[in-house]
């Protein structure tokens, strides 16, 4: 196949010094706290995101994991993570980069994460490359990587989310440990504002006959502000048809904040997690007692239902009282 052609070329590229090869994909969802009683199957538990960013050349694999009161899964939420590698990576030797992913749109194939790129392209001056595996052909090297992960975890009573970083360090010994990013709310950056996109549709095509975003195989992004595309791996490369918008020079690779705080969890998470205190260590009950976030989440709650509970009696109160 020409993918398979495809990345042997840019693999044997990696090892030889000549570019940065990634693979990237997001691991299943992993739920806390978790441990072998049967108490815990039906409560409700905190929800927690490992993206993971392998890199072909050395073997360098970077997990970035956070729970749901610090993200969303958001486009923006994945572009800020494979932007901080990749940015790290061509600090120290500046190279062309290619990017390996599926074809996910929320997650890969999307104007947001196209225009993150190619900020970072623009401001250092290199081209980027991303290519989109077929359906049925995703297996990456990063997923290697989730599955280790989930080997040590079945082993291992896991109970906060500062473990599972740990359990992921322990998980590789040779060449050298798996590199972990505990990300708070505050990590990540909002590509999708308007203003700063250079392309609003990565669409390869205008009218309802033309290819689609889910039809890409391959953008290049170049430091002109250009975005190529190649429908199949042997297509020449083509411009995308919408024009770009103008940015100041100023803007460019220039975010806010994706989150002012943290998130808050429902009331119903919040008493389940509560309950689950029975099973853990004692040394963990003050993390699942005293964060911000779950006495928000339950005031809010609170507030919710008196406020329900005051017009159900003013519904139901005749005029005359």
């Amino acid at each position: 196949m020409k993918l398979e052609k495809e990345k042997i070329k840019d693999k044997i590229s990696a090892e030889s010094g000549e570019k940065h090869v990634f693979t990237c994909n997001l691991m299943a969802v992993q739920l806390l706290p978790y441990c072998q009683a049967n108490s815990i199957y039906y409560k409700m538990k905190l929800a927690n995101h490992n993206y993971t960013v392998y890199n072909i050349g050395n073997h360098d694999t970077i997990c970035y994991w956070s729970n749901e009161t610090q993200c969303e899964l958001v486009a923006s939420t994945f572009a800020t993570c494979l932007v901080d590698t990749i940015e790290e990576t061509i600090k120290k030797s500046l190279k062309p980069v290619i990017i390996y992913s599926d074809g996910c749109t929320g997650q890969n194939r999307n104007g947001i994460l196209s225009n993150a790129l190619l900020h970072l392209c623009m401001k250092y001056k290199i081209s980027i490359t991303q290519k989109f595996l077929e359906k049925g052909h995703t297996q990456m090297e990063c997923d290697s990587v989730h599955s280790v992960i989930e080997r040590k975890l079945r082993k291992t009573d896991c109970y906060l989310p500062c473990q599972l970083s740990t359990l992921t360090k322990l998980s590789r010994s040779h060449p050298f440990p798996y590199k972990t990013k505990e990300v708070t709310f505050n990590f990540f950056r909002d590509y999708s504002i308007k203003t700063n996109m250079f392309y609003e549709s990565i669409r390869s095509g205008r009218v309802a006959t033309d290819p689609t975003v889910t039809d890409l195989r391959v953008l290049k992004y170049c430091p002109s502000g250009i975005i190529y595309y190649k429908i199949n791996y042997g297509d020449v490369y083509k411009e995308l048809p919408t024009r770009p918008n103008k940015i100041n020079e100023d803007q460019i690779n220039v975010f806010p904040n994706l989150y002012q705080a943290p998130k808050k969890i429902t009331f119903d998470k919040w008493n389940n997690l509560q309950s689950l205190k029975s099973i853990m260590p004692s040394d963990c009950h003050a993390f699942m007692t005293l964060c911000l976030i779950w006495i928000q989440a339950f005031e809010k709650q609170r507030k919710k239902i008196k406020n329900q509970l005051k017009r159900l009696l003013k519904k139901n109160v005749p005029n005359s009282l």
